[in-house]
């Protein structure tokens, strides 16, 4: 993609054209594979330090869909990625009656 490739060279882009590149990444998600997911999410931490938070969780989103998928490298580059970004999402509690279960939303 037209992202990582900017990410690869450490070019990175005008806001505008960033902006389209999101956009444009947004519309795709659908279709994107679990290598594709991984290098998008490596590259806008490559290319951005500030988080889109929206673009980061429509990726993962994605990313659950296709988690039989996944290949080591794929895992460990969107580790890399959220770690670099300093991503969080926090963890929620449900209560259910009489147990307390904590859930992690992936």
């Amino acid at each position: 993609s037209i992202l990582w490739s900017f990410a690869a060279l450490e070019h990175v882009p005008s806001k505008a054209t960033m902006d389209e590149i999101k956009h444009s990444l947004r519309l795709f998600i659908p279709a994107l594979t679990s290598q594709g997911v991984s290098n998008s999410i490596w590259a806008l931490a490559r290319l951005n330090k500030q988080v889109d938070q929206e673009l980061v969780e429509a990726l993962l989103g994605r990313s659950l869909e296709l988690r039989m998928q996944w290949s080591p490298q794929c895992v460990s580059n969107c580790l890399w990625a959220l770690a670099s970004m300093e991503y969080y999402r926090p963890m929620t509690t449900h209560n259910n009656n009489n147990n307390n279960h904590h859930h992690h939303n992936y």
